[in-house]
């Protein structure tokens, strides 16, 4: 059986430092292996690893435990002939779990973020186990050990908005999970038996990075619009998550105003439905008058009766985040000009050099050496229509135009390269200041050990070097987000 295709890739060798780093050498070496070799049986992974065959198994369990690793079961059942393969974007949402954390608390609070705290720690967990781990962090939350009923509406809540799914019992020939039933008769299943043992549970990351998402296009529409506006896209994006985002025949979720209204008025902190009412009338109007056409309305017949319906175009408002901060990027790169021939190209598509020039109002000679230098760092690209069959350069066109996909991919890469390249900075200033960190940790247990005036000028050196390394991995996680195909796909 041949191996499926090997994924040389920065975000594959960032994924193996994170699992090394958070599950330990033997799991980071079988990490490696399958991003070099694609998928592989345990007994060839533990020849290709080196490892005794009970340290690759224990290896590989511990990593589909936190559902970094897909099963690919075969046709003829025998578990020696499963097949194993890396999965890369979960191993990457662990960067994110700070992000994910706080998102949960601001909008759901501490007792859902403690159970996507311990999802995060275990990975996935039985019931019965689930609970017994909240229970050991439970003084952390301003409730009774023996109060139940709270943790379990707080389940209930994060199932009800599909942030923490039921583990799917089964496989498919490519090794995808499959949900026997319909999500939401799992999820009314599960309500009704918090105890049962057979139910294994585990974040649904595909959902959560959707929020995220959300929220990032809600924060540009806030920026270019209004706040009202913004509350109004979020709460429509949040009803078309649930609803799935795209129906069968690939158009958008259409709401209608009284589903929308409802939602508004859960999230709001106004008692008075008419004035959210009223609200609602004023943002929907703005933004369907708005030229960038983010809100579309739509007419539908339902039983006899005509009803006005609205959908989103999340991947529109998504590619307007992105091309702002692609002109960003370009703007620090190569400066304005570069970044107003950007601007250009994406507006106008396929263009000559000399009617670049002309509209930028840049000379031929800076638009040529811009237009080169964004080429050689795939901004941009050429494309070549020749008037004969020699293709004489005096006689061939040259348009440039840019493909806002390939631009984004091509930025992804550079993302999870200046990932890879801040963690392991950050990894040698910890080493390096490997005497300060014990130190440190020998002050917090004893709280006896006074620091002497080097030692205070080097924890405040170190402390700020780790905050500006750790803001800067959080800012490049941000724009991975908004770049990440597969994000977008979930």
């Amino acid at each position: 059986m041949t191996r499926t295709k090997p994924r040389e890739t920065e975000a594959s060798a960032l994924a193996c430092d994170i699992v090394a780093d958070a599950f330990g050498h033997d799991c980071g070496l079988v990490c490696r292996v399958l991003a070099q070799r694609g998928s592989m049986t345990l007994r060839e992974l533990a020849r290709e690893t080196h490892l005794r065959s009970s340290r690759c198994q224990q290896a590989i369990l511990v990593m589909i435990r936190h559902n970094s690793i897909r099963i690919m079961q075969q046709e003829n059942n025998d578990e020696e002939d499963n097949r194993y393969q890396i999965n890369l974007e979960a191993v990457l949402y662990r960067l994110r779990y700070s992000r994910y954390l706080l998102h949960i608390r601001e909008c759901y609070g501490k007792t859902q973020e403690l159970f996507f705290e311990v999802l995060f720690q275990h990975g996935m967990l039985h019931t019965h186990e689930l609970f017994a781990r909240i229970s050991v962090n439970q003084y952390r939350l301003d409730i009774s050990r023996t109060n139940t009923t709270i943790l379990e509406q707080a389940l209930s809540e994060l199932v009800d908005s599909q942030l923490i799914e039921i583990v799917p019992s089964k496989l498919d020939s490519v090794g995808n999970t499959v949900i026997d039933v319909d999500i939401s008769v799992s999820a009314k299943a599960a309500r009704e038996d918090f105890r049962s043992n057979d139910v294994l549970w585990r974040v649904n990351f595909g959902h959560i990075n959707r929020c995220l998402q959300h929220v990032a296009c809600a924060e540009l529409v806030r920026e270019e619009v209004n706040e009202s506006a913004s509350r109004l896209l979020l709460a429509m994006l949040e009803i078309s998550r649930l609803h799935g985002h795209i129906t069968n025949d690939g158009t958008p979720v259409r709401l209608s105003e009284a589903d929308i209204l409802e939602r508004l008025i859960s999230d709001s902190s106004q008692k008075n439905s008419s004035d959210v009412e009223v609200s609602l009338h004023e943002c929907l109007t703005t933004l369907q008058n708005d030229p960038w056409k983010l809100l579309s309305a739509h007419l539908m017949d339902s039983a006899g009766n005509t009803q006005k319906r609205y959908s989103v175009d999340f991947s529109r408002i998504l590619d307007m985040i992105r091309v702002k901060e692609l002109e960003a990027v370009v703007r620090e790169r190569f400066g304005g000009p570069a970044c107003r021939i950007f601007r250009l190209l994406l507006l106008k598509h396929n263009l000559e050099q000399k009617q670049i020039a002309e509209m930028a109002m840049i000379s031929i000679k800076d638009t040529r050496e811009l237009l080169y230098k964004l080429l050689k760092a795939h901004y941009v690209q050429i494309q070549e229509v020749a008037r004969t069959v020699d293709h004489a350069p005096s006689r061939t066109f040259y348009l440039w135009h840019v493909n806002l996909s390939h631009v984004s991919e091509n930025i992804e890469r550079e993302l999870y390269r200046a990932l890879s390249n801040l963690r392991a900075r950050m990894m040698y200033e910890m080493l390096r200041q490997q005497e300060i960190v014990h130190l440190l940790e020998r002050i917090q247990d004893r709280n006896l050990i006074p620091l002497t005036a080097s030692q205070c000028m080097r924890v405040a050196r170190m402390k700020s070097a780790a905050t500006q390394l750790e803001s800067s991995l959080l800012r490049l996680d941000e724009l991975v987000l908004v770049f990440s195909t597969v994000a977008e796909s979930h």
